[in-house]
């Protein structure tokens, strides 16, 4: 056998050892094939998460397993890790019919972008707390978006994106999330925030990954937020507003410009009970001048005066109604 050279080139020798496809493997460890061919060919290095799950599926002996995730996080060396052999006891594996893999959504589909605030200062500040509190953070969030049916088909450092075929979805799974990661002690570095994004829209799906303005719209969109702070665009809320969770609103932004897209946004924050609401000005954003109030989210109270000003409109003769207070 010739020399191994990298992590990704002793995985792929090792999957091809017990016989399994891209596919088959990818499947298993429940991500895009795209994320398998890209750490097969060192393009990117799987979580501490993903790799404890690639532990698991490339069989790895209990005394190797530790060498494997410090290599797979490029703390070891490859040249430490035994020469990639199918196991003694292996159970045997057959590829997976094409009919039983999980297809990616198509149409129109809801997407959620998040990243960490402060991150780079977060890593200067902590670096030994830092690995531990992403391990963390990527499992509060895979598991907030995997619970409500939503797919991650891409991580990019601690970045995540993820694809949901119901807005709703994607709310409850962000809101899920956001207080998870506000009741987590984040032992080593005070405290952890992520900001998140969510836009709906049709985008082309290719090789497990997503392509299209939708996807340019939610990462501009992420750009304007803080640490804490879920942004929604018009479309997704136009959607789920009559399917707001009891403890959620939506708070209307204004109109915004961004980066590099001809056409503005109108911008909603998603306000959650028992969780921070409060945050300062958009970043960078350009909120676009108008002479009219913001509309309330809903009308509250009135009851009766309602029910007087909607039997006169009824009436056949009444051509217009004048409301003063």
């Amino acid at each position: 056998m010739s020399e191994i050279v990298s992590f990704g080139d002793w995985v792929r020798r090792r999957r091809k050892a017990l016989d399994l496809t891209q596919e088959h493997l990818a499947q298993q460890v429940g991500c895009a094939i795209a994320t398998i061919k890209k750490i097969e060919s060192d393009e990117r290095r799987p979580s501490r998460e993903m790799a404890e799950r690639l532990a698991d599926y490339l069989h790895i002996t209990s005394d190797q397993r530790e060498s494997f995730l410090r290599a797979a996080r490029h703390i070891l060396a490859v040249d430490d890790l035994a020469t990639p052999a199918v196991p003694l006891h292996a159970p045997t594996t057959a590829p997976i019919p094409a009919a039983n893999l999980v297809p990616e959504p198509a149409g129109t589909l809801t997407f959620l972008f998040t990243d960490i605030a402060g991150s780079t200062r977060l890593w200067e500040q902590h670096p030994d707390a830092m690995p531990a509190a992403l391990v963390r953070h990527d499992t509060i969030l895979r598991t907030a978006i995997t619970t409500q049916s939503g797919q991650v088909f891409k991580t990019v450092g601690d970045a995540f994106c993820a694809v949901f075929t119901d807005p709703q979805q994607a709310l409850l799974a962000v809101i899920t999330a956001q207080r998870t990661l506000a009741a987590e002690g984040w032992d080593g570095i005070g405290s952890l925030t992520v900001r998140m994004a969510i836009h709906t829209g049709v985008a082309e799906a290719r090789d497990g990954d997503y392509f299209g303005a939708p996807l340019n719209r939610v990462a501009r969109l992420l750009s304007l937020g803080h640490g804490g702070q879920v942004l929604i665009s018009a479309a997704t809320a136009e959607l789920a507003q009559d399917r707001l969770p009891p403890e959620a609103a939506l708070r209307d932004l204004g109109l915004q410009r961004l980066k590099d897209l001809a056409r503005p946004e109108r911008v909603f924050q998603l306000d959650t009970a028992g969780l921070s609401n409060t945050f300062p000005a958009l970043r960078s954003g350009v909120t676009i001048p108008q002479n009219l109030p913001t509309a309330p989210n809903s009308l509250i109270g009135r009851e009766v005066e309602l029910a007087a000003i909607g039997e006169q409109l009824r009436q056949p003769d009444l051509h217009l109604l004048t409301l003063l207070g």
